[in-house]
C-alpha cells in the first residue's frame, strides 16, 4: 500500500511538472513570436489612438478571409486585455467574421464597414 502511494505520488509530481514546462514553453514561443512580429509589422495596438494594427494580428479590412479575421480580431481583444488597454478600433474597411450560432453550431458570416 505504500508503494502505491509513492508511485502515485510521483507519478502526480510528474504530471505537474510536465505541465509547468509546458505552459512557460509556450508562453514563451508566444512571446517569441509577437516579437518577431512586432519588428516586421510595428506595435500590435497604437496606445495612443487605440487603432488595431491589421497586419500584426493578420485582420483582412477587405472583406475576405474571415476565418483568420476572426481569430486575428479575438487576438487583438485578448491582446488589449492583457495588456490594459481600455479602448480599441479597427482600421477603416470591411470586415467579414465567422462564427457559430446557437445549439445549431451552423456557420455564420457577416460583413460589417466602419
Amino acid at each position: 500500500m505504500k508503494n502505491k502511494k509513492i508511485l502515485v505520488f510521483f507519478f502526480l509530481m510528474i504530471a505537474f511538472i510536465s505541465m509547468y514546462f509546458i505552459y512557460t514553453n509556450v508562453t514563451y514561443i508566444k512571446e517569441i513570436t509577437y516579437s518577431i512580429k512586432q519588428e516586421l509589422y510595428g506595435e500590435p495596438i497604437n496606445l495612443q489612438t487605440g487603432q488595431i494594427n491589421n497586419q500584426f494580428f493578420n485582420i483582412n479590412n477587405e472583406g475576405k478571409n474571415a476565418k483568420s479575421t476572426t481569430s486575428g480580431i479575438n487576438e487583438a481583444i485578448e491582446y488589449a486585455n492583457l495588456h490594459n488597454i481600455e479602448c480599441i478600433r479597427l482600421e477603416p474597411g470591411t470586415y467579414t467574421i465567422s462564427g457559430e450560432v446557437g445549439n445549431l453550431q451552423q456557420k455564420n458570416e457577416k460583413k460589417e464597414s466602419y
